[in-house]
């Protein structure tokens, strides 16, 4: 079964990076040019030799026999590597490479399996390099194909990642969305409940336990929005106090617990005087503070509250903070 992926447009400014990191200067795609027909020819060649690998494995055999075009993958894999060779530094190719990464997903197909085909691609290609290159050109010219390769790779990756972050963060938005109403329902009939004015301790304490178990869904509904909401937006780091933070979640968590986290909760906080800023993103350093000190609050024992929040540079990774 296929999913419906929403039209999302290639990134290119962000997909550029991989471009400058692997260094696929102009200078460096112009040398491929003197082959690029010659190797662009082996388009069908490459094709047959996917087919073939693929026709062994039961997961995208089921791909193969099921096309509903018959030919069209071959002719996908064809039309990718004649780009790749006389196309290769243009935006019209990147954006094919990236919705291919989101037909991917679409697909459901196994990531593996494309960082797979990529291999096998790239061993097609050094053959033809010892084939069709003279041996003084092959180090420098193999250099780049690898390149190529990977940034093929890292885009689709790119698009894959990002497809299927979207999927799940709709799933999960679509869930929160259907249970807030049914929660409101049920939280405002236990309420109305308590408040009727019958005289039964036992219909007390089952809406109010009825009560206190909506919100406390309600509560964890809200933490996967601004999970989604976190994992969505772009991090934008910058560096920010760790005590304002870690206070900052201490007393969000203390009126939420309407003042329990008293004397006899208070935790000990003991951070590393020498690394008293972290880079990072704010809302991601107040969402972390609130909820691993909120996990650490409902793991303690209740008989022997104690819990220590500290923090220390990591031996093993100079710079950064445990």
């Amino acid at each position: 079964m296929a999913v419906r992926i929403p039209f999302q447009p290639a990134p290119l400014e962000r997909l550029s990076f991989f471009r400058r990191e692997l260094e696929l200067t102009d200078e460096a795609l112009a040398a491929l040019a003197p082959y690029a027909e010659t190797f662009a020819a082996r388009a069908p060649q490459l094709a047959d030799f996917l087919y073939a690998e693929f026709e062994r494995f039961a997961q995208t055999k089921l791909l193969l026999d099921r096309e509903t075009e018959p030919g069209r993958l071959h002719k996908s894999w064809e039309h990718w590597f004649e780009a790749m060779w006389t196309h290769p530094g243009e935006d019209k190719f990147v954006s094919m490479l990236w919705h291919a990464g989101r037909i991917h997903v679409a697909l459901g197909i196994d990531q593996r399996f494309v960082n797979l085909a990529f291999g096998h691609a790239r061993r097609f290609c050094h053959d033809l390099l010892d084939q069709l290159v003279p041996k003084a050109e092959q180090a420098a010219l193999r250099r780049t194909v690898d390149a190529l390769m990977d940034f093929c790779l890292l885009v689709e990756t790119d698009s894959f990642v990002s497809g299927t972050q979207r999927c799940d963060n709709e799933v999960m938005m679509g869930i929160t969305h259907q249970l807030r109403n049914p929660l409101t329902i049920i939280g405002g009939n236990a309420r109305r409940i308590g408040k009727s004015g019958v005289e039964c301790p036992a219909v007390d304490e089952a809406s109010a336990a009825i009560f206190e178990e909506a919100m406390r869904i309600e509560r964890m509904l809200g933490n996967v929005s601004t999970y989604t909401d976190l994992l969505h937006a772009k991090a934008e780091l910058t560096a920010c106090e760790l005590a304002p933070a870690v206070d900052a979640a201490l007393d969000r968590l203390r009126s939420e617990l309407n003042g329990d986290l008293s004397s006899a909760y208070a935790p000990e906080v003991e951070l590393d005087p020498d690394m008293p800023r972290v880079h990072v993103d704010p809302r991601h350093l107040a969402a972390m503070c609130y909820h691993l000190i909120k996990n650490g609050l409902q793991a303690m024992d209740p008989k022997r509250p104690w819990l220590r929040i500290t923090s220390t540079t990591i031996e093993a990774t100079s710079g950064f903070l445990a």
